[in-house]
């Protein structure tokens, strides 16, 4: 307990210590260009000092305000009839103990050339380095499944696809398995790659997902990020996609329990206070 307080305190003097470095940067900046336009930067600031110690004052409440809901705010709903929860709250997934759920595109790319380099699942791969084991356990349990079908590559190669709504996963080193939710497809119209989507595509991925859990049985908490907020027609605001996920979930579940925890985890920067305010009003009213 005393450890997990620590940790907590620590990243939040870590976020203020981050944010007070941007502040005294762009202070000094200003001081800077009054020394440069021969103003009196000092004088200026001995003619202003109460003005000076209101506005620091200000900026510290605002950076606490800033980071510290971030590491205590989260919502838990509890689903009606089954003995399951959703968890909502700020932090990084990568940190997550769970089994995690990513979305992906038709073709299943995990080869680090195919995927960015600074996403989720490229991290995931990186710590795995087994690439060929990961792509050989993905295709035999989708393809098991949910079947593929033939498509060009940017090559001109025809290698296996699959369809938007598809689910595969893999088992990870630390034995907790990564589901791959398919929601795009990939299209070569030019050199470059684009991804279509639709909404529905990732309805019929959530729907699969549920559908693939409940069937293994195993009840293990199962984290994810916000899915369905950066993919062509299927964009949304990270709001309207966690009403989603949520809505698809509490759905599912009147069909018999799915898991015992899904954990939704979000990133300090992508959901506002006020959001979560009024997602966790909404989702009380949809639980009652």
């Amino acid at each position: 307990m005393i450890g997990k307080a620590l940790r907590i305190i620590l990243v939040f003097l870590g976020h203020i210590i981050k944010d007070c470095f941007f502040i005294i940067g762009v202070a000094s900046s200003i001081l800077t260009i009054l020394y440069l336009v021969n103003l009196d930067s000092m004088g200026f600031i001995q003619r202003h000092q109460f003005r000076f110690f209101v506005i620091s004052l200000i900026a510290a409440v605002g950076l606490i305000a800033k980071n510290l809901p971030h590491l205590f705010f989260k919502i838990k709903m509890k689903i009606p009839n089954v003995n399951s929860q959703v968890i909502i709250r700020y932090g990084d997934i990568l940190k997550s103990k769970n089994d995690i759920c990513l979305a992906t595109n038709n073709f299943l790319n995990i080869e680090p050339k195919d995927i960015n380099p600074d996403g989720i699942l490229a991290k995931i791969i990186d710590e795995e380095k087994n690439v060929c084991s990961i792509e050989n356990e993905l295709e035999l349990n989708i393809r098991e499944r949910h079947g593929y079908e033939l498509k060009r590559n940017k090559l001109g190669e025809e290698i296996p696809a699959y369809k938007p709504g598809s689910v595969g996963y893999f088992t990870r080193k630390n034995g907790k398995k990564l589901y791959l939710m398919v929601i795009s497809d990939v299209v070569y119209p030019n050199p470059m790659p684009s991804f279509e989507s639709k909404k529905e595509y990732v309805g019929l991925a959530l729907n699969s997902l549920w559908s693939r859990l409940r069937s293994s049985g195993n009840n293990k908490p199962l984290s994810m990020p916000v899915i369905g907020t950066g993919t062509s027609n299927a964009r949304k605001s990270n709001y309207m996609a966690i009403l989603d996920i949520c809505d698809s979930f509490i759905t599912e579940s009147g069909k018999g329990k799915i898991i015992d925890i899904l954990e939704i985890i979000i990133h300090k920067n992508k959901l506002s206070m006020r959001q979560f305010y009024l997602l966790n009003k909404t989702l009380k009213e949809i639980t009652k």
